[in-house]
């Protein structure tokens, strides 16, 4: 690992990201600063993070960057007593935990812009991942849709140094390019199941043409793409192909269990 020192580490983040090639993916579990300093970016939960971790992965020349979740209220989440029940559409199925709220809501907005994101930076976090973005598509509940826009806008608006990456949500790519650095996408080539608890390789066709997709991305805004790719724990196969087609087309990849609670070594 390389450490660094102060003025080495001071790079503004909406720059260092421009570079990095190397990602990590966990959102629970625990954290290892030595692993994750394997890396350039990690994308990590602030809840179960300290500053002092925060701070040795950016003097390590690492962005740690913390999840958001802006289209869903988690109930396990210390804020979550401040959410009125009537802000919620109900559960997600596939993360019982998890509800899908109305993004339009204003004082859900002014929650995570008032309480969230200062909790979140206060640990020195150079950036967010804002997880559920595509609460707004036409498969959720697309009446949310402009009020996805306007949050992600008063977000860039007020932090206007700070890294904002967007999970999934393409279909909004147009109205906030000026706002984001990176767009997130998962489940590309490999997924998870949940009715039959299985992963499998999504069909070439299906995934060549969202790479066809997130090229297009690409070279309309510039926008640096991720990829979170799902496949068993034990599938040295499935992440190697993976991670070598990602690559292929200029995304940087992640592999890892669905519950995204380990590095795996293979992906080290």
């Amino acid at each position: 690992m390389c450490e660094s020192t102060p003025s080495e580490s001071t790079i503004p983040p909406r720059k260092a990201i421009r570079t990095v090639t190397k990602l990590a993916v966990q959102f629970s579990g625990t954290y290892d600063t030595d692993v994750f300093s394997d890396y350039d970016i990690v994308f990590i939960d602030p809840d179960i993070s300290h500053a002092s971790q925060v701070d040795t992965l950016l003097n390590r020349r690492v962005l740690p960057i913390a999840y958001v979740n802006i289209g869903e209220a988690e109930d396990y989440r210390w804020y979550y007593p401040d959410i009125k029940p009537e802000w919620m559409f109900g559960k997600n199925p596939n993360w019982p935990d998890h509800y899908y709220i109305d993004v339009n809501n204003a004082d859900w907005q002014q929650l995570i812009l008032d309480k969230i994101l200062p909790r979140v930076f206060r640990k020195d976090f150079p950036g967010v991942f804002l997880d559920m973005v595509d609460v707004a598509s036409p498969e959720l509940h697309p009446s949310t849709r402009e009020g996805v826009i306007a949050l992600i806008g008063k977000i860039r608006r007020a932090y206007p140094d700070k890294v904002i990456i967007m999970n999934d949500g393409t279909f909004l790519v147009d109205q906030v390019s000026n706002y984001i650095d990176a767009v997130c996408v998962e489940s590309v080539f490999s997924t998870y199941n949940f009715s039959s608890r299985t992963y499998f390789m999504r069909p070439k066709g299906e995934s060549d043409q969202r790479c066809g997709e997130l090229a297009g991305i690409v070279k309309r805004f510039g926008t640096k793409i991720f990829l979170i790719d799902y496949a068993a724990a034990g599938d040295a196969t499935t992440k190697a192909s993976v991670i070598a087609e990602a690559r292929r087309h200029g995304f940087i990849p992640f592999v890892s269990t669905i519950n995204l609670d380990t590095i795996p070594p293979a992906a080290r």
